[in-house]
């Protein structure tokens, strides 16, 4: 048997090999390029360790690491700001009307309207627009939902 005094813990191993990861470190052992047995320790998990030669023989097939270029200096990493706005946008064009599908509801008069909303049915009668919703769900009255309650101007006229 071995003596598992001189093997190496998987920290070791992957400081040895250049920092590489677990997950490499794993996929070398599957490959059975290098080693593994586990170390019994009492009340705990076993402790994996790693064969010394199998680790010297992979780091010797291993690349070379590429070396980390000098840093730029800061003057050169930073991208010079022109003055002024980052967009310019053309100028907003003003027209001195409206166009006629903004301004067509609201130019309407209440007496010229075949529909009316809960607020100008309730103002034109003197009923509240709790009753109004009474007399809609009664079947009294004659309305229409669209988004909010529109009361036929007709059945209103008939109360």
């Amino acid at each position: 048997m071995e003596d598992l005094d001189r093997w190496l813990t998987q920290d070791d191993t992957r400081q040895r090999l250049g920092s590489i990861s677990i997950k490499t470190l794993n996929k070398y052992v599957r490959q059975k390029k290098i080693a593994k047995k586990l170390r019994p320790v009492p009340g705990r998990r076993p402790l994996p360790l790693y064969r010394p030669e199998d680790v010297d023989d992979v780091r010797k097939t291993m690349p070379a690491a590429l070396p980390v270029p000098p840093a730029l200096p800061h003057s050169l990493t930073t991208i010079p700001l022109r003055p002024g706005p980052l967009y310019s946008y053309p100028p907003p064009i003003y027209s001195p009307q409206p166009p006629l599908s903004l301004a067509a509801p609201h130019d309407v008069k209440l007496s010229e309207k075949v529909y009316l909303t809960l607020v100008e049915a309730s103002r034109l009668s003197g009923l509240s627009k709790g009753h109004l919703l009474e007399l809609v769900a009664d079947g009294t009255l004659t309305a229409i939902k669209r988004g909010r309650w529109l009361i036929r101007r007709r059945s209103l006229e008939a109360l």
